[in-house]
């Protein structure tokens, strides 16, 4: 199934501003690297898996420059209802602020939607759990940022 739509959350449009040079770099936000911009339709991935059938997950990736907290926020009843998942997201503080995110705030919603949170990393050849998000969040931060895994369910390490 593809939806020529960006997953967010609301039902709407947004502009989308796009790098020409780089068309994985593409952000909801203006940026210098960024010289082109487009309009584009939105919904919440709750009304597309519910328009498609899809009652739950067990795998999502999210790499969306800075709009993770947003998709998240429209899939809040598809990862609820999902209870063993497997979610790998990009956190970069940087870019989740200027797309109208905060960073704890996002980190905190991966919790109640009962994710347990590591960072993957070729420095560590593996998955750290978090233990503190604010070490994260200090680490990460203007163009830094880390890899996720949130865990759940029959997924997650005990």
């Amino acid at each position: 199934m593809v939806c020529d739509l960006a997953a967010s959350d609301c039902v709407g449009t947004l502009k989308l501003y796009k790098n020409s040079q780089n068309k994985g770099d593409n952000r909801i936000y203006p940026d210098p690297l960024l010289d082109e911009e487009e309009i584009i339709s939105t919904d919440t991935l709750d009304n597309i898996s519910q328009r498609y059938g899809v009652d739950s997950v067990h795998f999502m990736k999210i790499d969306v420059q800075g709009a993770e907290a947003k998709v998240i926020g429209g899939a809040s009843d598809l990862l609820q209802n999902s209870p063993d998942c497997i979610l790998m997201t990009e956190f970069w503080p940087y870019g989740l602020s200027r797309s109208g995110s905060d960073p704890l705030a996002y980190l905190e919603s991966l919790g109640r939607l009962g994710f347990i949170l590591y960072e993957s990393s070729s420095r560590t050849k593996g998955a750290t759990p978090i233990d503190s998000a604010g070490a994260l969040i200090s680490r990460t931060q203007g163009r830094k940022y880390a890899n996720l895994i949130g865990l759940k369910g029959r997924f997650a390490k005990s």
